[in-house]
């Protein structure tokens, strides 16, 4: 007899092959318990109340969320769900149909349950390392793994406009100096070791928190072209609907999508861009449009102990019709024949030339023949993207017992490499000296055994970047990219190559390659971003830098668009994004910082010395404290400051070797002497900033060619016109070799305008002003509050008949009379 009493419905019943179970909030079928949201069983609710008759979208939104203003694509999702966990496929709709234009219909009546109630879900049992006698792997604990981004897509349909709620975003991030950007982004990546096609990323993957809008899927990414070189194909993790734990579900479809990898000519989306979707009920058009690709993968798995039974579907994501779909059923030693036959099929349906294409690359049979082995690599694999210490260490016993259990297999001893790799920065600890020498034994076994694997290669090319060994970390990442020139990961850690090498252009071809195969991985958008900055591209990266946070949640992009504000001149911007975000802990002390450089940089002494007298005392003595210091006294022209901050700063190099600290220690120092009339004593200290800069600091092109700058004043001083012109050719040298190598930052422009001013070339300094002022950047900060070129200011900015003030002035004092109001109680103070 068929229910129909709500009541009745809560306290539990039988809809087709499963029981549903509302007080618990599960379905459970032979078995298998699948839980679900409250709101999505309200809304299953809902339609058994109304079985066999259509439930219009604004009953259902008016049922289940009452006086609550959702969008109708969370709705969209709730039933997405609901037919996942139903196993109701596009290929055969058994519960659910869809009335266009109208709603939704139960079409399975629902039925007293035939037995007892579903009892409470006994406790998972805790995976312990396997040991030789067992014939399977216990299930680990977590039931599932983060997302890897802060973001999921609500459906899209051609509905009335949704009904928007509000969001609330927070940022802990910095923008951190030119000096260091790119080799602190390089350890960032080197650190975030993930393993899988695209085996590394920088953060530990946050909650899925952050929803991505409409708007946000169809805004494109900024600077990569949408409209061409589509992807071919993205893989979606598999959904589990068996009482196993999500790592096999997970692990075959990232096999699957390396077999599709190994397809010419058949752009596959990587990995991480993949899972940004998983556990999110998600229509295929908005994924198509946030990863450019033409088709997607999605299916389920369903296992018990000897049996699989998998249901894939590739649908278009222009119109997300299905184009294929199809059920495999197995034993579950026959695991390495489905992955290939399930790459096989896909590939007939998407190319069907490319299915006849030879393949002579190793298949996952040739690389273990050991089931258990390949659960135990699996279930590592599934562990080591869970970024905990504890998780990590269980993952490095799973990959020991798969090598164990088959001492060939390839890619356990890969995944034995990360896991000693990435944990000390986890465990907060150091990487040991002889770590090295062990990752790269273990690279290299891998590598002997399967010579043609993409991935170790590039992890190898990693190795050697560490390794100091440049030469052959770009060989191994040229044969990473022979064997698969779509590998994200490669392509990123060669673009940090050539970056660390001083050649942003290369490097940024390399990361907008990156970026088109895996558009949503944080790493890769970082070093997008810091490519950007270092090519002067600020413009592009304003415009991108939110897109990527609004997509990923990840809160370093704020650093770049805090940068690029910086370097532009528009500190008032730079204050207010600074205000206007909520920051804590120690990202909440790094903003204070930048916050007091604006400030400086407008003036505003008092407001910035409020900011650094309220540091804790133990950070005052910080060389990043000190410096600031040391430019707020130079920029009020402070002598007494300036040899206060000395005599902090002098203990901590005494007995050091030299550093890009000392050398700017030294440069102050300069600046203090220059201030005090000793002229001799500034040009030595600015001789000895210079010497470290070149011997040290391979990176930091403005400091040092300004530093040149300063070393022509005080030649010139002195009646050194020999010395001040080789300083002037050095000085310039330095610039246009920077310009050759597609450097582009505003500071190397500043350099290059106090190169040219000191030196008397007046002209040639005020037209690199006007073509910066062209794109957006004013200088004159900068300028104004380095003592040794203020003499110069009235002549770098004359004021044009009928002109009251020059712009760049009228803009910077515009911004100082803004700063004047700011809530110091926002900056922390």
């Amino acid at each position: 007899m068929a229910i129909a009493d709500v009541s009745e419905l809560k306290q539990g019943f039988q809809l087709g092959e499963w029981l549903i179970d509302p007080a618990h909030g599960c379905f459970e079928t032979k078995g298998h318990r699948i839980h679900i949201e409250p709101k999505v069983m309200d809304v299953l609710l809902c339609l058994a109340q109304n079985h066999g008759e259509v439930v219009s979208r604004g009953d259902l939104l008016d049922a289940v969320w009452q006086d609550v203003v959702v969008s109708e694509e969370v709705l969209t999702r709730c039933i997405s769900e609901l037919r996942t966990a139903l196993n109701d496929t596009h290929r055969e709709r058994k519960f659910i149909r869809t009335v266009p234009k109208r709603g939704y219909c139960l079409i399975v009546t629902p039925m007293p349950p035939a037995g007892a109630a579903a009892q409470a879900e006994p406790e998972p049992k805790e995976a312990q390392p396997p040991t030789a006698a067992d014939s399977r792997v216990d299930n680990a604990s977590e039931s599932t793994i983060d997302s890897p981004m802060d973001s999921a897509i609500d459906k899209a349909y051609a509905t009335p406009p949704p009904r928007q709620g509000k969001q609330k975003r927070t940022f802990f991030n910095r923008w951190i100096g030119q000096e260091t950007l790119f080799a602190l982004a390089f350890l960032a990546i080197f650190l975030g070791y993930k393993w899988g096609a695209d085996k590394l990323q920088s953060d530990q993957p946050p909650g899925p928190q952050a929803l991505l809008s409409q708007e946000v899927v169809s805004a494109g990414i900024g600077g990569v072209d949408q409209t061409s070189q589509a992807l071919d194909v993205v893989v979606l993790p598999f959904v589990n609907i068996s009482a196993e734990d999500d790592y096999f579900s997970i692990g075959l479809a990232e096999d699957i999508r390396n077999k599709l990898i190994r397809t010419k000519g058949l752009r596959v989306a990587a990995r991480t861009s993949s899972e940004v979707f998983m556990g999110q009920a998600q229509d295929v058009r908005d994924i198509g449009k946030a990863l450019n690709a033409r088709t997607v993968v999605e299916g389920t798995v369903r296992m018990d102990d000897s049996r699989i039974r998998l249901t894939v579907q590739l649908s278009e994501t222009e119109n997300g019709h299905p184009l294929w779909a199809e059920t495999y059923e197995r034993n579950r030693v026959d695991v390495f024949a489905l992955q290939e036959e399930i790459a096989t099929d896909v590939v007939k349906q998407l190319a069907p030339a490319l299915s006849e294409t030879e393949d002579n690359a190793p298949k996952s049979a040739e690389l273990t023949d050991s089931v258990q082995a390949y659960d135990n690599y699996l279930l590592g694999r599934f562990h080591w993207n869970k970024r905990t210490p504890e998780s990590i260490q269980r993952a490095q016993s799973y990959f020991e017992r798969a090598i164990e259990l088959d001492p060939n297999y390839a890619a356990a001893y890969a995944g034995m490499a990360d896991s000693i790799l990435v944990l000390p920065k986890y465990n907060k600890g150091v990487l040991p000296d002889n770590v090295t020498t062990e990752v790269e034994s273990l690279i290299n076994k891998a590598l002997s055994l399967n010579p043609s694997d993409p991935d170790a290669n590039a992890s190898r090319g990693l190795l050697a970047q560490l390794q100091e060994d440049p030469d052959t970390a770009e060989a191994y990442f040229q044969r990473a990219l022979e064997l698969n020139p779509n590998n994200s990961m490669a392509l990123m850690w060669y673009g940090n190559l050539k970056s660390a090498q001083g050649l942003p252009q290369q490097a940024y071809d390399l990361f907008k390659s990156a970026l088109k195969s895996d558009p949503l991985h944080p790493s890769i958008q970082i070093n997008y971003l810091a490519a950007l900055l270092m090519l002067g591209e600020n413009q592009e990266l304003l415009a991108t830098a939110p897109y990527f946070h609004r997509v990923t949640g990840k809160q370093s992009a704020l650093k770049f668009q805090l940068a690029a504000l910086m370097q532009m001149g528009n500190f008032e911007a730079a204050l207010e994004l600074v205000q206007t975000e909520e920051f804590s802990g120690h990202l909440k002390r790094v903003m204070q910082l930048e916050a007091a450089t604006a400030l400086i940089n407008l003036e505003q002494f008092s407001h910035a010395k409020q900011i650094l007298d309220a540091l804790p005392k133990a950070e005052q003595t910080q060389p990043q404290v000190l410096d600031l210091r040391a430019k707020m006294a130079a920029a009020a022209q402070d002598i007494d400051g300036l040899v206060a901050v000395g005599e902090q700063a002098r203990p901590l190099f005494k007995g050091q070797p030299p550093s890009c600290d000392l050398a700017y220690y030294d440069r102050y120092m300069g600046i203090t002497a220059w201030l005090q009339n000793r002229i001799p004593a500034a040009q030595s200290a600015f001789e000895s900033s210079l010497a470290v800069y070149q011997q040290q600091c391979h990176d930091a092109l403005p400091p040092h060619a300004e530093t040149h700058a300063y070393l022509i004043l005080t030649a010139k001083r002195q009646g050194q016109e020999q010395a001040a012109e080789q300083h002037y050719r050095d000085g310039l040298a330095a610039v246009e070799d920077a310009k050759r190598r597609g450097i582009g930052h505003a500071s190397m422009w500043l350099a290059e305008v106090k190169l040219r001013a000191v030196f008397g070339e007046l002209d040639q300094a005020r037209a690199i002003l006007a073509s910066q002022r062209s794109v957006g950047h004013n200088l004159y900060g900068p300028l104004l509050n380095d003592p040794m070129l203020a003499p110069l200011l009235n002549q770098l900015y004359p004021t044009a008949t009928g002109q009251a003030m020059h712009p760049d002035i009228a803009d910077y004092q515009r911004q100082q009379i803004a700063s004047q109001s700011l809530n110091m109680a926002k900056l922390g103070q």
